[in-house]
């Protein structure tokens, strides 16, 4: 949902010259984190704040306008998996 909405602001304010950015962080090592999970619920070790916040300044850096550190960066392969799927239906 956040996807399809900065896609639609990217392209709604790209005549003014506004760059919208997408920061897709995986579970991070956080307050909210460690209060409501444990690493057994969700399996996998959560990234540090300041890796996620590396990632985001150095996408920005490189004007990427979806950035996707860590994990979250198999959102897009299924994303595509998930397209071809139900662009190429079985026979």
């Amino acid at each position: 949902m956040i996807h399809s909405f900065t896609q639609s602001l990217r392209l709604q304010l790209k005549h003014i010259h506004v760059v919208v950015f997408e920061l897709a962080p995986p579970i991070t090592e956080t307050s909210l984190f460690e209060g409501d999970m444990s690493l057994s619920d969700v399996g996998v070790t959560p990234t540090k704040v300041t890796a996620v916040v590396r990632s985001a300044l150095e996408g920005i850096r490189h004007d990427r306008p979806e950035i996707r550190p860590g994990l979250t960066k198999m959102l897009d392969s299924a994303r595509a998996e998930e397209l071809i799927g139900t662009s190429n239906p079985p026979h």
